[in-house]
């Protein structure tokens, strides 16, 4: 039971790493790439729009709502772990 209890804290520190290196701060995420779409919108509405520059915003466009989905799906999952955790705690 101790080496098992040890290879689950040993694939706990391998998890935790692959987490942060492969989304890293997700809220860190959405602000980066909103303020991504907000500097490219900025440019279009200064200069004169062409279609590089509403490509270039329809792909920070997307990259935006992929951000966004990856945070609600963190916290959807977060929420239901929580839940499992403590249970219901209506009391009435």
């Amino acid at each position: 039971m101790f080496i098992m209890s040890q290879k689950l804290k040993v694939l706990r520190k391998s998890l935790r790493k692959w987490n942060w290196e492969v989304f890293g701060d997700i809220n860190l995420c959405v602000e980066h790439e909103k303020r991504n779409l907000e500097a490219i919108q900025l440019v279009i509405s200064n200069l004169e729009p062409s279609n590089a520059l509403f490509a270039t915003e329809d792909l920070m466009k997307w990259s935006l709502a992929h951000a966004l989905k990856v945070q609600e799906i963190f916290w959807k999952e977060k929420s239901r772990a929580k839940w499992i955790q403590e249970g219901d705690r209506n009391t009435a």
